[in-house]
């Protein structure tokens, strides 16, 4: 049984300044001291009060930064500002972790500003018109309206501009040039008012990436080289209105790219009775447009909420690869008494793929809630529909040799796909207040889905040697496919809240039947699939918080996961002769059993937090990838399974703090170790992978 343990560790320790200052009046949680002068009183000639102003501080469940305690460079973006923050960390990929977790969204003067455009929030925004940064949970439309939070909530950062710098329009502008007519250029309007906020951005570079990568693992070193030039433009929009209880956000995004890589790579085994290496070349060429445009409009009156969401997308990429790899042995070879080194080639393959794929989606959702009574009872009803296709058209070309069989295979092959997906669903929730501490919840929702695919294989000359024939071609059940997939789900929840003091407790059971339907074509037969399964799914969360210092919560959540069509489809697809894949039509759909548990501790007096969430997942009937390796083909084969057995773990700690004789100095400090059990994913693959960083 394969068990992986990881540990990470991340120090730091950074120096801000404390600056003195004193806010008459204000409308931010870290300024909200009020001062007021009596008329009769005697006048001075100079009135100065000064006190140091407080970095951090803890405002219910959410955490106040205030921006001007942190020093950042003039004309600094949102990136600079966080990445000075204390526990809040800005990957390269322009991920934002913070509490063990990742930030999903950002929200600009408490509204979804910047929902989808967290790359743009963080490159685009000036630093110095910000004067707070507030982390916090924000958890489902369905959660917030009726008030019970089964699931942990999503991690947000909500920025706050300065009152006299939320006016106006603002430009920024940034351009360079470098030899080689190497170019970057990029502009930003702004604009703010009492009824608007909205941005507008345009970036455009062709800034290369070269880079190098060296592994050492416990059988082989790896050496990698890779060269990218790349070509982007980038024209993003928001835009916010808000007028009493109505909210309208447009969202528009136009992405296009260009890619030539080329990498090179050689990778050298140890532990052989000879010596074995291999030695690859990659080149690909990419271009890529993408566009996106999405509308929001919500309505909050004082008892009645609406929101409706609406999105498309449209996708375009164009890609071509040539890969030539070999894998070489050097041996002793004794000749009249005297050995000689020796070379031979174990297996050669070369690869070249080029190919369009075209992507169309859309959806709406909706939701409707309406509350009653002194105490909080009200119904929510929401429903959505999603559409999604994707057409591909491949031309491929592979001409593998393998040595120990003195055999030499070919593939040529043109391909035309056509992949479409239909879902809906509609959901209804009813949560009753008999009593302050007591709220009772009960829950139906109604899931379809329709996949569906159509694959047309042609211009087919194929050799390869497990495959073969009689008449020299492949099987016929690995070339066209033609299948579709219906799932239908149906909830039904019934879950107890009570709440005395700072304690409060959540537990429930959820009935989850479900019924899917495969249909595929095999050998110019239609062929038919029907599973039909019930779950029982139980759930409950114990909560204790004391006022603004600590809390902590235990949580166990039962879900499921629903197979797919590729996974279900029992169809050879032999595109890349060494990456063959079948799938499974007994798949059965996996259950996952969740336990977690957080703890928080925060402490003004010194800006000391403390962040602890401790993960475990425990799986039935897990979908795992099988897959063997014929070593003298250099073939892989993978199918999808059911296993038992698996599970993982991990626990992370995050704990920052200042220091009472040193305030300018700050400890951050961040460590996570996990731990995890897979099983099903290799044959012929015994012992342990442990790894330490």
């Amino acid at each position: 049984m394969p068990v992986c343990r990881l540990l990470v560790l991340l120090f730091i320790l950074s120096v801000f300044g404390q600056k003195e200052a004193f806010a008459v009046s204000g409308q931010s949680l870290s300024d909200s001291t009020e001062v007021v002068l009596p008329l009769d009183s005697m006048a001075f000639q100079e009135l100065v009060i000064s006190g140091k102003k407080t970095p951090m501080m803890l405002k219910g469940d959410t955490l106040v930064f205030d921006v001007s305690c942190f020093f950042v460079p003039e004309g600094s973006k949102l990136r600079t500002l966080l990445e000075r923050i204390p526990g809040i960390e800005v990957t390269t990929d322009g991920r934002i972790m913070a509490q063990g977790k990742e930030v999903v969204r950002i929200k600009l003067n408490g509204r979804d500003f910047f929902e989808e455009g967290k790359e743009m929030a963080l490159n685009t925004l000036p630093a110095d018109i910000l004067c707070e940064v507030r982390l916090y949970q924000e958890y489902s439309d369905e959660e917030e309206y009726t008030g019970v939070h089964r699931n942990e909530g999503e991690q947000v950062l909500d920025v706050y501009t300065y009152a006299d710098r939320s006016r106006g329009w603002f430009i920024d502008a940034v351009a360079a040039g470098g030899s080689r007519k190497r170019y970057q250029a990029n502009a930003t309007v702004s604009g703010f008012s009492s009824r608007m906020q909205g941005i507008l951005s345009c970036s455009a570079d062709n800034q290369p990436a070269a880079f190098g990568i060296g592994e050492s693992y416990l059988d082989k070193l790896s050496a990698e080289t890779n060269v990218n030039e790349v070509v982007r433009q980038n024209y993003n929009g928001i835009l916010n209105f808000f007028k009493g209880p109505w909210e309208v956000n447009a969202t528009a995004f136009l992405n296009q790219g260009e890619t030539r890589s080329k990498a090179e790579s050689t990778t050298e085994y140890y532990w052989k009775p000879s010596q074995v290496y291999a030695q690859a070349q990659d080149e690909k060429e990419t271009d890529t447009e993408t566009a996106n445009f999405s509308l929001d409009w919500t309505y909050t009156g004082n008892e009645f909420a609406w929101r409706t969401k609406t999105y498309l997308n449209r996708s375009k990429y164009r890609y071509k690869q040539y890969s030539l790899s070999e894998t070489r042995e050097r041996y002793l070879e004794t000749v009249n008494g005297v050995p000689m080194d020796r070379e031979r080639a174990l297996n050669s393959n070369m690869y070249m793929n080029d190919g369009n794929l075209d992507g169309t989606g859309g959806g709406i959702t909706t939701s409707l809630n309406k509350s009653w009574g002194e105490k909080g009872s009200n119904w929510d009803l929401s429903a959505g529909a999603y559409y999604t296709r994707h057409n591909e058209d491949s031309y491929s070309h592979a001409d593998i040799y393998y040595s120990h069989a003195d055999a030499m295979s070919r593939q040529v092959l043109e391909s035309h796909m056509v992949k479409k997906n239909l879902r809906g669903f509609v959901k209804g929730i009813l949560t009753w207040v008999p009593c302050d501490p007591l709220k009772l919840q009960l829950a139906y929702g109604a899931d379809g889905q329709y996949d569906d695919v159509d694959k047309q294989v042609s211009d087919l000359s194929y050799v390869f040697l497990d495959l073969m024939i009689p008449d020299g071609n492949l099987p016929v059940d690995s070339l066209d496919k033609q299948a579709h997939l219906l799932t239908w789900i149906h909830n039904v929840r019934a879950l107890v809240q009570y709440s005395v003091g700072n304690w409060v407790l959540t537990g429930g059971v959820t009935l989850e039947p479900q019924r899917l339907l495969l249909h595929y074509v095999k050998g110019n037969k239609g062929i038919d699939s029907v599973q039909a399964s019930c779950a029982v799914l139980p759930e409950l969360t114990l909560a204790y918080k004391k006022q603004e210092s600590w809390g902590v919560n235990l949580r166990y959540l039962g879900r499921r996961k629903q197979p797919d069509l590729t996974g279900m489809l029992p169809i050879w697809d032999c595109t890349d002769p060494l990456h063959r894949y079948v799938g499974n039509a007994s798949l059965r759909p996996e259950t996952n059993h969740v336990l977690s548990a957080t703890f928080f501790c925060f402490n003004p007096d010194v800006q000391r937090q403390l962040n602890v969430a401790a993960n475990v997942v425990a799986n039935q009937q897990t979908i795992s990838q099988q897959t063997s390796f014929d070593a003298e083909k250099g073939a892989y084969t993978v199918m999808p399974v059911n296993v038992d057995g698996n599970w993982n773990a991990s626990c992370f700690l995050d704990f920052t703090t200042s220091f009472r004789n040193a305030r300018r100095w700050n400890l951050d400090w961040k460590s996570t170790v996990s731990s995890a059990s897979e099983r099903a994913l290799q044959e012929a693959y015994a012992g342990q992978r442990e790894s330490l960083g």
